[in-house]
């Protein structure tokens, strides 16, 4: 079984939403904190890159306002720079066991466009940090995105890119 992870960025001209998220931080913390938000998706399924890329163009972004990244490859645009600009990720995905209604709806609509099914999709937020602890930000993520009963969080460290702690 291959589990490729799409993982999709709004372009920062029109990133409203990491730019909401890093004022409220920087008003709360008095910190020049910054977050850049994206979605993944983990698709189960047997299939070479170009199915990937095909699910990721024609079903999962906005080409105008979206980019995306299969394969630690960026297509849509020049790669974003998220080693150099950002220290940490936080990852809030659901639990073993717990309905993740968006994976399977983007599981359906693969399959009602056509393409063959995964064996499962799966959804979650990722979050990159800057000037901030880990400590504030997995405050930040546990008040306003995760409930440990239901979520996982994971934290990879990008200056040691690979390393990766559950919370």
């Amino acid at each position: 079984m291959i589990n490729n992870l799409v993982e999709i960025f709004t372009k920062d001209e029109f990133d409203n939403e990491s730019e909401k998220f890093s004022n409220f931080l920087k008003n709360a913390l008095s910190k020049n904190t910054e977050i850049k938000f994206s979605k993944i998706y983990r698709i189960s399924v047997n299939k070479n890159i170009n199915y990937f890329k095909r699910i990721a163009d024609e079903i999962l972004i906005d080409p105008i306002v979206e980019v995306y990244r299969l394969n630690n490859k960026f297509y849509g645009a020049k790669q974003l720079d998220l080693l150099s600009r950002y220290d940490f990720s936080v990852d809030v995905w659901f639990k073993d066991g717990i309905t993740d209604v968006v994976g399977e709806s983007v599981k359906n609509i693969i399959t009602d466009c056509g393409f063959p099914s995964p064996d499962k999709v799966s959804f979650a937020r990722r979050f990159y940090f800057s000037n901030i602890d880990k400590k504030q930000a997995e405050e930040f993520i546990n008040e306003n995105f995760a409930n440990k009963l239901i979520n996982d969080i994971m934290v990879t460290d990008l200056n040691r890119l690979g390393f990766t702690e559950k919370l």
